[in-house]
């Protein structure tokens, strides 16, 4: 998975025959990469753990999946070479139940879709034994009972739990922000 790709970015995996799934937060850079004849794609909306989107996840994925489909019927591709994984708040039943039938349209065409439960693989033995994270790592997102969302910059934003890092940064951050001049209208002569 490339996060925060750019065009062509996964060519080199591509071509050495590993598939490379592009995250993809938002329509308008969803259209260029399919544009580029990218087809494996992360929709990952604002509910996700680690990186998060943007926008909240229904709302990603309708325009997304709108724009999928108008991208095959218009194109000559084969709807099964696509990939399609949704993440972000998929928790349960329910969530998942809700997805399916926003994606229903797109497995009609054979589109190969999927969900990413990404926060629930963080509570099994299988990734602290196999080193994906740290015991301590795992221990502490158990007795998390909330999390906080850092923005590092326009369109960067993490969640993460909430530990003395993450109050030390939203402290410095808030700092900064009284720092900033106002901006400022100019006038063009």
């Amino acid at each position: 998975m490339i996060a925060g790709g750019r065009p062509k970015q996964n060519q080199p995996f591509v071509e050495a025959g590993i598939t490379t799934y592009m995250h993809v937060p938002s329509t308008g850079l969803l259209k260029i990469f399919l544009q580029n004849g990218d087809k494996c794609f992360i929709l990952e909306g604002r509910e996700s753990g680690g990186h998060v989107g943007p926008r909240t996840s229904f709302v990603l994925w309708e325009g997304m999946i709108d724009e999928i489909l108008n991208h095959i019927s218009n194109s000559s591709s084969d709807p099964s070479e696509y990939n399609i994984l949704f993440a972000g708040g998929i928790h349960d039943a329910l969530s998942a139940s809700m997805v399916a039938v926003m994606i229903a349209p797109l497995a009609q065409l054979g589109v190969r879709v999927g969900v990413q439960m990404g926060t629930a693989y963080l509570f099994t033995e299988e990734l602290v034994q196999t080193s994906g994270i740290t015991d301590t790592y795992q221990k502490e997102a158990i007795k998390c009972d909330g999390t906080v969302v850092l923005e590092v910059g326009p369109g960067h934003a993490n969640r993460c739990i909430c530990t003395n890092f993450a109050r030390s940064f939203m402290k410095k951050s808030k700092n900064l922000e009284k720092q900033i001049t106002p901006r400022r209208d100019t006038v063009c002569p």
